[in-house]
């Protein structure tokens, strides 16, 4: 029987264990590797927030499974060999298909500790849950200090100010430098406005104590998210194949070049060679053509379809007051009726796997 293994459970691996029944019906013994539920980066900010509760912005595996035949495992891969996964807590996997949706990991901070109980990270995004309970149980208004300039951190910063008690600092060279130039000022005014303290050419080089160190003087804090920058998990470099900036290089139709029998997607991909911005989008809709490509592979058959990245996608900031902020290549938009829109697809995405 052929051994099809699917490491993490990501936007793209979502559509395929939705699915997984069709993998078992092809003749294949299909095996889930995943630590934790899906958590939805659409809703994350605005679950730390408080909009959202931490089960609004979960999918369960085992439900999505049940029925299935495929064998859902809760462990961390932390090497991949030629034929096998060694597990963290477990007998190692062997398989004859591979599939990657692990996803990516922040940047750390110089001085700061993994195991540090002030230390939070935009990803794992369970670990935002945590960020919220830590802010409300607080015995007094915790200073939060976000450091990073892009969306996340901008989206994070503004709905962090919605707690009472979180008095919210963001720390960053300059905030989303993608965004039209009149968008980018009208961000910081509804920043500033949303009471949080704008510290713009600050960059983080070292944490000490209970200050973080920029170029303009020490930052002080209670909790500190970092929103540094995403990259590929270092498990990649394992596979012995192609890496592009960390993540694996696979080509339009999501096999690595070297090793036909492994296939990537989201964050930890890098299609034809080039890694795209880190947005779910692009995972969500490379989905199908996994899913295709390896049930045309458990048939024997030659992988029909191929991945073709969109040039512009939609952006849509929820700024934590109940309004929203979108961009649209050049052109922008901001109001209430925006964060209405992203409510509306971000729920309708997470119905599909309920």
């Amino acid at each position: 029987m052929t051994r099809l293994v699917l490491v993490g459970a990501g936007h793209a691996h979502l559509y395929l264990l939705k699915r997984a029944r069709a993998f078992v019906d092809a003749g294949a013994q299909v095996t889930v590797l995943a630590p934790e539920d899906f958590w939805y980066s659409g809703l994350a900010t605005g679950m730390v927030g408080g909009r959202w509760a931490p089960d609004d912005d979960r999918v369960a595996l085992e439900p999505l499974l049940a029925g299935s035949g495929a064998t859902l495992i809760r462990d961390h891969a932390v090497a991949i060999e030629a034929t096998r996964i060694q597990r963290a807590n477990g007998p190692a996997i062997d398989f004859d298909f591979l599939s990657l949706d692990v996803g990516s990991v922040v940047a750390k901070l110089p001085g700061l500790d993994d195991g540090d109980p002030r230390n939070f990270a935009a990803k794992p995004i369970a670990t935002l849950s945590a960020l919220r309970k830590a802010i409300e149980t607080s015995p007094r208004a915790a200073r939060v200090l976000v450091v990073g300039g892009g969306p996340s951190a901008v989206e994070l910063a503004a709905n962090i100010a919605a707690h009472p008690n979180a008095r919210v600092t963001l720390a960053a060279s300059r905030l989303v430098p993608t965004l039209p130039p009149a968008a980018g000022a009208f961000l910081e005014r509804r920043l500033a406005a949303r009471g949080v303290t704008l510290r713009l050419q600050a960059r983080v080089a070292r944490i000490v104590d209970d200050a973080a160190w920029t170029d303009l003087g020490p930052i002080g804090f209670d909790l500190i998210v970092r929103a540094t920058g995403l990259m590929p998990p270092p498990l990649l470099a394992s596979l012995g194949l192609q890496l592009h900036h960390g993540a694996l290089v696979v080509g339009a139709d999501l096999a690595a070049p070297g090793d036909a029998r492994i296939h990537a997607a989201g964050d930890c991909a890098a299609v034809a060679g080039a890694r795209l911005p880190m947005i779910g989008v692009h995972a969500v809709r490379q989905a199908p053509v996994l899913y295709q490509n390896l049930r045309a592979k458990l048939h024997r058959n030659a992988p029909p379809r191929r991945y073709r990245a969109q040039r512009h996608a939609l952006l849509i900031l929820n700024l934590g007051d109940g309004s929203g902020l979108a961009t649209w290549r050049d052109f922008w938009l901001a109001g209430r009726a925006m964060r209405w829109l992203k409510d509306r697809i971000d729920r309708a995405f997470l119905a599909r796997y309920r």
